[in-house]
């Protein structure tokens, strides 16, 4: 649940990676909204601050995201796939961001802080081996769930990535019934 209280100016820095002073010329410029306070002092509401994101492209803080809905990281080079899954995913009410391999997933995952990993094992520059290990190694991401979807699922596959910490291994193809269930169990 979302905390209501009015944003300050130095937490939406923060949220934003800036400088206060960047806030206080979104604020000056009418960018962002806010309400002064006797004191001089700025707040922005907090559906203020998340529209203002959404404007401008920027992520949504997982503490702020007021939708309750799940984030869900597709990691696949087949762009047909990641789309394919994006919209299915979408009518489940879950947010949904692609990385089309591992080195770019690196560079989402804080941002985009997802719940679920949907991983494809084999990708170009950085594979999904490099990516569940780099993903479990860290503090700030190793709670993350990981389904590795694969064409070539063999016992040996599974029990390795198991040992790794991942969620669940799908074979390629699958239906989306069957995805949807491991996704479900896997967000519990």
């Amino acid at each position: 649940m979302p905390n209501n209280k009015p944003l300050t100016t130095g937490k939406i820095a923060r949220y934003c990676n800036v400088n206060q002073k960047t806030v206080l010329k979104w604020i000056d410029e009418g960018t962002l909204p806010a309400y002064q306070l006797p004191s001089g002092s700025n707040r922005i509401t907090v559906d203020n601050f998340i529209t203002f994101l959404k404007e401008h492209a920027m992520p949504i803080p997982h503490d702020l995201s007021t939708n309750g809905h799940k984030r869900v990281l597709i990691v696949d080079d087949s762009v047909n796939l990641a789309n394919t899954l994006t919209r299915m995913l979408h009518l489940d009410d879950m947010e949904v961001a692609h990385a089309l391999d591992g080195f770019e997933a690196g560079l989402k995952v804080d941002n985009f802080r997802p719940d679920l990993i949907l991983l494809d094992i084999h990708m170009p520059r950085m594979d999904g081996y490099e990516v569940v290990k780099h993903l479990k190694s860290r503090e700030e991401t190793a709670h993350i769930k990981i389904v590795i979807l694969s064409g070539n699922v063999t016992y040996e596959l599974k029990q390795n990535l198991k040992d790794y910490g991942v969620t669940d291994v799908i074979e390629k193809p699958f239906s989306y019934d069957q995805l949807r269930e491991v996704i479900r169990t896997a967000l519990v």
